[in-house]
C-alpha cells in the first residue's frame, strides 16, 4: 500500500504539519491549495491500510546479525515516533535496516509473548 503525505520536504524530522491521504488526488489537491509537495512512501504489510495513522502501532528495533526484534514502545504511530525521534516514515519504508512496526492487532494473531528459563520475556512468533 501506498500513503501520500503533503508536506514541505521529502523526509521531514516530525509528523506534525503533515497529512497523510490514501489517495493520491485528494493529496494533490492539498499541496496545491497550501503551496506544498506530495510525497509517498511505502506502507510494511504489518501495518493495516484501513485504519492507517489511527491504530495503535508498535515499534521494534531489529537486530541486524540476528534479526531479533527488540521492543521500544507502542501507540498511535505518529506520537510513538515523535517520542523516539523516529523520523514517521522510516520504519514504514520497504527494506528498513534498522526499524520494524506494525499493528497491534497483526502482533496479536502472529505474535505471542513466551517466559524462558532466565524468566526473561522474548518476543516468538507464532507459527
Amino acid at each position: 500500500m501506498i500513503v501520500y503525505y503533503v508536506a514541505n520536504n521529502e523526509k521531514p524530522s516530525s509528523s506534525k504539519g503533515v497529512r497523510f491521504y490514501l489517495d493520491r488526488n485528494q493529496a494533490k489537491a492539498d499541496a496545491d491549495e497550501n503551496r506544498l509537495s506530495v510525497y509517498s512512501f511505502l506502507v510494511n504489510d504489518k501495518c493495516s491500510s484501513e485504519n492507517f495513522g489511527s491504530e495503535t502501532i508498535m515499534v521494534f528495533k531489529k537486530d541486524s546479525e540476528t534479526g531479533d526484534l527488540k521492543f521500544m514502545a507502542s501507540g498511535l504511530w505518529d506520537e510513538v515516533h515523535d517520542l523516539l525521534g523516529i523520523p514517521f516514515y522510516r520504519d514504514f519504508e520497504t527494506g528498513s535496516k534498522t526499524f520494524v512496526s506494525m499493528s497491534l492487532s497483526y502482533f496479536n494473531d502472529n505474535y505471542s509473548v513466551v517466559s524462558n528459563k532466565h524468566n526473561i520475556k522474548p518476543i516468538k512468533q507464532s507459527d
